[in-house]
């Protein structure tokens, strides 16, 4: 025990001295600066029926609607930063910074695996656009490589409104199932050892052609730890490696601090790590465990990411734990279905049309699920104060202590 606390203090101090280093750093970008900028899109633009929106730090970068920008894209950008003041959702006035139709020059990417990755989501879209109706197609590519894109207005708004939008983020169930594939394919080959190092580097490069968004990276880095440690004959401990999955993170990009996604997905797999166990204890949910377990571990994410959701998006889906419930057993067919859809449709897309119509009825029943629920309106929840936030972890932390310790009697 001794260990663990020197080690997460070692950890807070290191990352201590690099939000040092990061705030000193930090240059102050505000309304008139003019933005120069050379990236490579690592995820598709946001399309609305007027222009392509995509995000460069905290700056919003409004591009013409044509022509179309896509994954892998490399630009550089110029344009003059505005202010564009609107009211959110928690009826708050934002100051957001923009800019608007950019001077767009596009270069060559060259980068091999970039190029490569763009080329199978392409490939691999198409496919599904062309065998399958769009809303289908868009949810199916959705939960294999993470994405909303392509969905009409109306669904967005039900998956918004049922609480169940993280369904087409890549996060950790598409890694565990690519990476326990991988894993299994290549010990065929290879001795175990090898056989786990080409499963980390397959689970980053699936990371990659995901988008490399922050609930995928977290779920990759965790994957590779626990594969490491595999390897090298250690027990894992999942507190330890989500906290060290975090302290990653946060030394390479210390800005995720406050990157909503980061937020999220750490909270919910922190509920999932220290709360699910306490459910399973109960006798209900032992004797109903393949039922159960969908609606303990969504309750579990939906407990510890609670006040992140209800801060930052200032609403709260209450039915969304039933909707999860529901549509949540779908996930593993839809991802195995998905991803040998996508495998053999890099091969030959034609290849991929039965795996895709045994999708189908699937997807019509997610839809259904989620149109349905989505008709019935968000809890109001307003702005969080932090201090709220602070406090309802501790008291949640405190419950877990106690309920473990009585356990243990």
């Amino acid at each position: 025990m001794k260990l663990i606390v020197i080690f997460i203090l070692i950890l807070s101090l290191v990352l201590g001295m690099r939000y040092a280093f990061y705030f000193s750093d930090l240059s102050t970008v505000q309304a008139g600066d003019y933005l120069q900028k050379e990236i490579v899109l690592l995820s598709e633009p946001i399309t609305t029926d007027y222009y392509q929106t995509i995000r460069v730090g905290e700056v919003v970068i409004e591009m013409d609607k044509f022509p179309r920008y896509a994954y892998g894209d490399r630009i550089i950008l110029k344009g003059t930063i505005e202010n564009n003041i609107f009211i959110a959702k928690s009826g708050q006035e934002v100051i957001q910074l923009v800019v608007r139709d950019p001077s767009i020059q596009k270069i060559p990417t060259n980068n091999i695996f970039i190029e490569s990755a763009a080329f199978l989501r392409v490939r691999v879209q198409k496919a599904f656009n062309h065998f399958l109706p769009q809303n289908e197609a868009s949810l199916l590519f959705g939960i294999v490589f993470g994405g909303s894109q392509g969905f009409s207005k109306d669904l967005t708004t039900a998956f918004k409104n049922s609480g169940v939008l993280h369904v087409v983020a890549a996060s950790g169930m598409n890694v565990t199932i690519v990476g326990a594939f991988l894993i299994a394919m290549f010990s065929y080959i290879f001795k175990r050892r090898t056989a786990l190092i080409l499963g980390i580097a397959g689970v980053f490069y699936y990371a990659l052609v995901s988008g490399l968004s922050p609930s995928i990276m977290r779920a990759s880095i965790m994957a590779s730890i626990a594969f490491s440690a595999a390897i090298f004959g250690r027990q894992n401990y999942g507190i330890l490696t989500l906290i060290l999955t975090a302290f990653i993170m946060l030394i390479i990009t210390p800005s995720n601090i406050t990157n909503v996604g980061f937020l999220l997905s750490f909270s919910s797999t922190l509920g999932i790590i220290i709360i699910k166990p306490l459910f399973d204890k109960i006798r209900l949910v032992q004797k109903t465990k393949g039922i159960s377990d969908d609606i303990t571990m969504t309750t579990s994410a939906q407990i510890g990411s609670l006040p992140v959701m209800a801060s930052i998006f200032g609403s709260y889906s209450a039915i969304s734990i039933i909707v999860n419930a529901l549509v949540l057993w779908t996930i593993p067919p839809l991802m195995i279905l998905g991803g040998i859809a996508a495998f053999v449709a890099v091969i030959q897309p034609s290849l991929s049309i039965p795996f895709l119509y045994l999708s189908y009825p699937i997807l019509l029943y997610f839809k259904a699920v989620i149109v349905f629920f989505g008709s019935i309106p968000l809890l109001k929840t307003g702005n969080i104060p932090i201090f709220i936030g602070i406090g309802y972890y501790l008291f949640l932390f405190g419950i877990v202590i106690l309920l473990n310790k009585h356990n243990e009697k």
